[in-house]
């Protein structure tokens, strides 16, 4: 009898263990936290990060998380941050955005906690605010791999357009691995034509699926591009693939979208 019960314990002390519950998740994310940013400001209710070119501190908070069971009793937890200046900057769509940050940890069955990815606060967003949580996309973009899809949207004076960025852990770092401009709508004024002023309509739509290779380590992308009017991309599909050295998605030489992706 007593060893059935010794067995029973045993097992139900390695299911405990094993487990790794929503609230576990949650601590863990503000031991993230508090490794990237430092201390949690109680007064602010968030932790304040210091942005180096402009010296001005900004109240980052947790915007979007999700897991991904890893196997053996662990999980990848990838997070999304996001905040606004502390100092009083404004709300004018001159002074920019606010700014945005990922991470990912990895978290086993006994409760360790390891960082795994982490990168620079980026800028985005607009009127001092920084991109709201649903503009943040959960993706898998690899046969192991998740990230973060940022589908950034902007307008001004009529005119509007949507930067698509994809971020994944790469390399110890977060990194921006594929930013494309996806939609556009520009009306511009030409006073050289027949020596009248015409509107030119610039308007650019792009989907962007993961082709079908379910053991690459990077899926490639297809590209669909059409547009109405005049635009300096080409309409039609293109195949894009990740470059090793490059850490990043990049276009063959020749192809239109050349200029756009393999810059920097």
């Amino acid at each position: 009898m007593k060893n059935k019960f010794l067995a029973l314990f045993l097992v139900s002390s390695l299911f405990i263990a094993s487990s790794i519950s929503k609230a576990d998740i949650l601590y863990k994310n503000k031991q993230a936290m508090e490794q990237v940013y430092g201390k949690y400001n109680k007064e602010k209710n968030c932790w304040i990060s210091r942005e180096k070119i402009t010296g001005l501190h900004y109240c980052m908070r947790i915007a979007r998380y999700e897991s991904v069971s890893t196997g053996n009793n662990r999980k990848m937890v990838y997070l999304v941050t996001t905040g606004e200046a502390i100092e009083d900057i404004g709300h004018a769509h001159v002074v920019g955005g606010g700014y945005y940050s990922m991470m990912a940890y990895q978290i086993d069955g006994k409760n360790t906690f390891k960082l795994i990815a982490s990168m620079p606060m980026e800028q985005g967003g607009d009127y001092g605010y920084p991109p709201d949580s649903d503009q943040f996309t959960f993706i898998k973009i690899g046969a192991n791999r998740y990230g973060w899809r940022l589908d950034e949207a902007n307008a001004r004076q009529g005119n509007g357009w949507t930067f698509t960025s994809f971020y994944t852990p790469y390399k110890g770092k977060f990194r921006n691995v594929f930013s494309l401009l996806t939609k556009s709508s520009f009306s511009t004024y030409d006073s050289n034509y027949d020596k009248e002023e015409v509107i030119i309509e610039k308007n650019r739509t792009v989907d962007i699926n993961f082709s079908d290779y379910p053991t690459d380590e990077f899926y490639p992308l297809k590209i669909v591009v059409d547009y109405t009017g005049k635009d300096d991309l080409s309409p039609g599909t293109y195949e894009v693939r990740f470059s090793e050295s490059k850490n990043k998605y990049v276009a063959p030489l020749g192809s239109p979208l050349a200029d756009e992706l393999n810059k920097n």
